[in-house]
């Protein structure tokens, strides 16, 4: 079963990249339709949604309670940006630090070569693909 469409990891809520597509995770693997390298990294502490997580000092069960106790991306919006971690300031770190996960001398290195070998089984990617989050838009392109 292929994921309905998530969110680019650059699309922002509350002016924080990650956030929307960390919201669509969280639904669809409640649903059951969360698959594949997906639910793998899933909240994995060493991929993003992990350094996400630890970023905004956000414990994994109270910010999957909280987003699935949401009616809507504007409630989950609500709740985050009421949080004592999430200030402008922090957002903007997370909004510059998140798109070098992966890259070399960065968190999330090991990670990403990790997840390249697994997707390519064992052969270079097509084009090169130096962070977490040019991985995910290169295979999520249409």
């Amino acid at each position: 079963m292929a994921n309905p469409r998530l969110p680019q990891p650059t699309e922002k809520l509350a002016g924080c990249v990650w956030l929307p597509r960390f919201i669509a995770k969280v639904r669809l693997h409640e649903a059951g339709m969360l698959d594949g390298d997906y639910q793998l990294a899933f909240c994995h502490s060493r991929g993003v949604d992990g350094r996400f997580l630890e970023h905004f000092n956000l414990d994994k069960d109270d910010a999957i309670r909280a987003i699935l106790g949401s009616a809507s991306d504007a409630e989950c919006e609500q709740w985050f940006t009421s949080l004592p971690e999430v200030t402008s300031e922090h957002i903007d770190a997370w909004n510059e630090f998140a798109p070098l996960i992966g890259r070399p001398g960065h968190p999330g290195e090991r990670e990403l070569a990790f997840m390249l070998r697994r997707t390519y089984r064992g052969e270079p990617p097509p084009v090169e693909l130096n962070s977490s989050f040019e991985a995910i838009l290169w295979d999520e392109r249409e």
